[in-house]
């Protein structure tokens, strides 16, 4: 299944839905989860990454439910 079709239609479905937490908080509901990724596939496209290309992704390790 591809992760971008199954949040698209689970923002559809239940975008009221909390998807992301930061320990006990709400980061995001799925609806709004689906807009950021379609944002962040909208600028990689923009940039020329195009289907099947490879994206690295470097970031520092952190506790994010640690405040």
């Amino acid at each position: 299944m591809n992760l971008a079709h199954w949040l698209e239609r689970t923002a559809k479905r239940h975008g009221n839905h909390v998807a992301l937490l930061r320990g006990e908080n709400m980061v995001a509901d799925y609806a709004e989860f689906w807009r950021r990724a379609a944002g962040l596939a909208t600028a990689l496209r923009d940039l020329g990454i195009a289907p099947n290309d490879r994206v690295a992704v470097f970031a520092r390790n952190c506790n994010l439910s640690s405040g």
